[in-house]
């Protein structure tokens, strides 16, 4: 029987590589692009959608105090980190099913 480790390292490495790719892709040539193709998009002012706009709001009355006491989100980011370190024993090891 073959480990699932052996399928998972190149999964994995392909994974990644498809997703730089893309990152490079999406910070190079689509600007450029939607800069010829769309020409005069810039000179428009576009009211943000309803989601955007709540999620602006809701950054603009947490960033405050965040930025007065700063420990607050340092103790949160722990937190974050320690429930992840805590349920990460708890996965399954197999990521691939059994062939």
């Amino acid at each position: 029987m073959v480990a699932a480790g052996t399928f998972f390292r190149p999964l994995a490495l392909s994974y990644v590589l498809a997703i730089l790719a893309s990152l490079g892709v999406a910070l190079t040539l689509t600007p450029a692009l939607a800069l010829l193709l769309l020409p005069r998009a810039a000179e428009r002012e576009a009211t943000p959608p309803f989601l955007v706009r709540g999620l602006n709001r809701l950054y603009r009355s947490v960033l405050p105090g965040l930025l007065k006491w700063p420990a607050w989100a340092v103790i949160f980011l722990f937190g974050a980190f320690g429930l992840t370190a805590w349920t990460a024993p708890h996965l399954k090891e197999n990521f691939l099913p059994d062939f």
